[in-house]
């Protein structure tokens, strides 16, 4: 309940009304509202060669802007993704595996799964740790309230957020509160000495791209 107020406190706190019409636009400002009122009450070419101009200065100038930003400030490039339109991607070569092209997503996520998770689920020798000295074991010291402070303060805010979507911006937010705070906390603890790690925090979303300059990319190593 607590973490769901939080929430839900945030959103109302910043979450704004907008009215959308085709007309409906991020860089739309007070002067391109006023040079069209100002050409529908004229009529005159002038003026409508005026909000022509206003408004390709506005945009102009809100791209720039946002660009800017992007580029020097917060570093988030996947914020401009709904700028652009879906394109025609360029035929390339099959990826091969073992001899054999991926002609189909199954074969696909299983050649590029080997070839950069080849370490899981391999067999380990155990009987290595025998010559190991054993030394006398520790008690855990459970996390503390600052321990997890000074790690959240670590958290880049504009990361890549995961499955969930929530970002360490957020979740800095909703762990500002003491409750929630003692919450995850306890959580934290009770996952160490438990020994176990929920599943939901194991998940993760993976981009492949393609590495620049290679003669070809029909293996999965030239992404």
């Amino acid at each position: 309940m607590a973490v769901s107020r939080i929430i839900s406190n945030a959103w109302e706190a910043n979450a704004r009304n907008i009215t959308v019409t085709t007309r409906s636009k991020e860089w739309r400002n007070d002067e391109c509202r006023d040079a069209l009122v100002t050409y529908r009450h004229t009529g005159a070419r002038e003026d409508w060669h005026l909000f022509c101009s206003t408004t390709r200065s506005a945009k102009r100038s809100f791209f720039d802007d946002r660009i800017a930003e992007i580029a020097s400030t917060n570093k988030r490039p996947w914020d401009l993704m709904s700028w652009v339109k879906q394109r025609k991607l360029p035929a390339v070569e099959a990826i091969w595996y073992q001899g054999l092209p991926c002609n189909s997503l199954p074969d696909l996520w299983y050649a590029l799964h080997l070839s950069y998770n080849a370490a899981a689920n391999r067999s380990v020798q155990l009987s290595i740790l025998d010559n190991v000295l054993c030394l006398a074991s520790w008690p855990w010291v459970s996390f503390s309230m600052l321990e997890m402070s000074e790690a959240l303060k670590a958290c880049s805010n504009v990361s890549a957020p995961g499955p969930d979507h929530i970002t360490w911006h957020y979740l800095k937010s909703i762990l500002a509160d003491s409750i929630c705070a003692s919450g995850i906390l306890s959580l934290a603890n009770s996952c160490i000495t438990l020994r176990h790690w929920p599943r939901h925090f194991k998940e993760s979303v993976s981009v492949i791209i393609s590495k620049p300059g290679k003669p070809a990319y029909n293996t999965s190593k030239a992404f």
